[in-house]
């Protein structure tokens, strides 16, 4: 594959459709609970339907094939101020290795720092390397082993049992 057939863009909205069929790949590949969202909930979050964008995107297309996406939404650290948590980044397995998710990292790392984040932030599954080495390679730190932070998460269920008690 030629470095020069690809092309990394803002994901637009006809791109979508693509975008959910990577994510099911991505969940099938992390052997994660199925996706309830559907095209229109990603048209309506990205704001394709003139509500406020819940998320941007980029879309990676090789030989003007979709290859990859990325999809990142602002946080605030009262540390920091504003940054940027990488929710997801997904390349296909033929088009790993060729420089898609360096790439993609680039294009979501210019639009944070234009957007005046301080910083980009991401969890990943310990149990992949792959993506483990990746981040780290591109000189991420594991706040895990090197500051002791963990992460953690309220699912809808425990939304509403909070609200019970």
């Amino acid at each position: 594959m030629s470095e020069q057939s690809l092309i990394i863009r803002k994901t637009e909205q006809d791109d979508l459709k693509h975008v959910l069929a990577m994510i099911q790949e991505l969940i099938e590949y992390q052997n994660a609970e199925p996706t309830s969202l559907t095209l229109d909930d990603l048209i309506r979050d990205a704001g394709f339907t003139g509500s406020h964008p819940l998320f941007f995107s980029f879309f990676a297309e090789m030989n003007g094939q979709p290859v990859g996406y990325t999809i990142a939404f602002y946080s605030y650290s009262t540390w920091e101020g504003k940054s940027l948590i990488l929710e997801d980044i997904y390349v296909k397995p033929t088009a790993r290795k060729h420089g898609v998710g360096r790439k993609l990292m680039q294009a979501t790392t210019e639009y944070a720092i234009q957007q005046g984040c301080s910083r980009l932030d991401l969890h990943v599954l310990q149990s992949n390397e792959m993506a483990r080495k990746f981040y780290g390679g591109l000189g991420a730190k594991n706040l895990t082993e090197t500051e002791g932070w963990l992460y953690y998460n309220f699912g809808k269920r425990e939304m509403e049992n909070i609200l019970k008690n």
